[in-house]
């Protein structure tokens, strides 16, 4: 049975658990050592006449054996792209915490004054002060943006404006916001991109161990009379 791929960088093969970097890094050396050894293999059987010329009377012409060497070599160049979009993912996920956790305390420390400043219910609520932030992404920076809004309006504009929060300020503080919007878009793109790749990768490593799941037994029984070709394929 062919080996069996299933994970992207943030979700294990059962679904449960996370991979680590070092997980995820074995598990492309293993596929990576497999495609190698399967190309060695098959760049000997295509090098070495008394060989191809076994096999080619037995399934195997030389265009067959090209097929299985481009299929090692789309298992490398699949691999290295899913390395390409795991990295991007990380480095998106990395800027888009270190906003988020700015974000997160600068609205900290506007609700934090706005509450010595503001006493009313009214002016409370307009301005983001009484009750829990959201902790989901999308409904805390709407619930941020209206709050900033309301800061720059009258009455309250004047009354922050002498505490920190000056027009510009807010300005500033919304343009924050945008960015972390920015940053979460360029994240989920980075994951959608990491999916596909891993899919194409996964793809690629199914075809190329069926390929070799038919072509080992074959070539291991045709090439039992072609003495030494076996152990020069590393066949058993």
């Amino acid at each position: 049975m062919a080996d069996t791929i299933n994970n992207d960088a943030t979700t294990a093969p059962d679904g449960n658990a996370p991979k680590t970097p070092k997980q995820r890094a074995a598990q492309d050396k293993q596929l990576v050592n497999t495609a190698v050894a399967a190309g060695q293999m098959l760049d000997k059987a295509i090098g070495t006449p008394e060989i191809a010329a076994a096999l080619a009377q037995n399934g195997y012409p030389l265009a067959a054996l090209n097929a299985g060497r481009s299929l090692a070599s789309q298992v490398q160049t699949t691999i290295q792209a899913r390395q390409d979009t795991d990295a991007a993912q990380d480095a998106a996920a990395t800027a888009k915490s270190a906003k988020t956790k700015q974000v997160r305390a600068d609205f900290a420390s506007f609700r934090k004054r706005g509450a010595a400043l503001f006493k009313s219910s009214a002016e409370r609520t307009a301005l983001g002060l009484s009750g829990p932030v959201p902790g989901d992404q999308q409904l805390f920076l709407s619930f941020v943006r209206a709050a900033y809004a309301a800061a720059q309006n009258a009455p309250y504009a004047a009354t922050l404006a002498q505490y920190g929060f000056s027009s510009a300020a807010i300005t500033a503080r919304l343009a924050d916001i945008d960015e972390l919007d920015r940053l979460t878009s360029e994240h989920d793109l980075a994951q959608g991109a990491g999916t596909s790749a891993t899919k194409t990768r996964d793809t690629a490593y199914a075809a190329l161990t069926a390929w070799l799941n038919q072509f080992k037994p074959i070539a291991s029984d045709v090439l039992s009379a072609v003495p030494g070709a076996k152990a020069q394929l590393g066949l058993k």
